[in-house]
């Protein structure tokens, strides 16, 4: 190997010439060693080093990216695949949210309850513009403007004001459809939803319980006491709901189990009250 570096070479190690020397070269990190012409194989030795340092921190970054630390220690986030089944758990999260959760459950409630299509149409719209639409409308604002990390909204600490505005939005509905005279099938459902969301709210803060397992398993249950033994095929529906909430990290199988005995227990107590 020759003792002089050309001009390619040097600029690939970043080598530069030395101040007056104008045969020798030196630069900030391998100067000693580019002067040295006998042990350039050196600076190939270094400049590999440097470059299998750096594929080692990119190849830790890229694992450790689809994490979250939860205060347990890291674990895999909500959005990310973990398993073969991660897919179906996001998809029965969303679908069995408590926003189209409730909505279906009051057009269903309102068309059972009036004898014309109309009327199903107007009570139940009037009830889930109330109870499902204008909450959630208030989440994804709060997402939109940064306030909430997601729809779902994951974090303990920012769901009390959303429950409060959903309550607030509920008693709303349930006062006029009072006044205006809905079935009362319809009165005594939104009365429940709004009495589980706000003991929902009361249990947040001071821990996380699982809001999906507390309006499916309410949801099953007013369904079973409207339309009878044969509504218990939609049972399934809470332990689905359940494992999903927990394979895609949201919460722990305690939190969702408290979330199905609080939902059907207001269910079963308040609808059999006000129906």
């Amino acid at each position: 190997m020759s003792g002089h570096l050309d001009a390619s070479e040097r600029l690939r190690l970043g080598v530069q010439r030395c101040p007056g020397n104008q045969n020798t070269y030196g630069c900030t990190s391998l100067a000693r060693v580019a002067c040295a012409p006998r042990e350039l194989p050196t600076v190939r030795t270094l400049l590999h080093h440097r470059e299998h340092v750096h594929m080692t921190d990119s190849s830790s970054s890229i694992e450790h990216s689809g994490r979250r630390d939860s205060g347990n220690g890291l674990q895999p986030g909500p959005r990310q695949a973990t398993s073969g089944g991660a897919s179906l758990a996001r998809f029965v999260t969303e679908v069995l949210a408590p926003a189209p959760t409730v909505a279906v459950l009051v057009l269903l409630i309102a068309w059972h309850s009036t004898p014309t299509v109309a009327e199903a149409v107007r009570w139940g719209a009037l009830a889930a513009l109330f109870v499902s639409v204008m909450p959630f409308l208030y989440i994804v604002r709060g997402v939109r403007r940064g306030g909430l990390t997601d729809h779902h909204v994951g974090a303990r600490q920012q769901r009390p004001v959303p429950l409060l505005v959903g309550v607030a939005s509920m008693l709303v509905g349930l006062i006029l459809l009072a006044l205006w005279g809905a079935p009362r099938d319809l009165i005594a459902l939104v009365a429940v939803v709004t009495v589980g969301l706000a003991s929902s709210l009361l249990v947040t803060l001071i821990w996380k319980l699982s809001i999906h397992a507390a309006m499916v398993s309410g949801a099953v249950t007013i369904l079973v006491f409207v339309f009878g033994p044969p509504l218990l095929v939609s049972a399934p529906l809470v332990p689905l709901v359940c494992w999903a909430r927990v394979a895609v990290h949201d919460h722990t199988p305690a939190q969702t189990l408290a979330g199905t005995v609080l939902g059907a227990t207001v269910a079963a107590v308040v609808f059999s009250v006000l129906r």
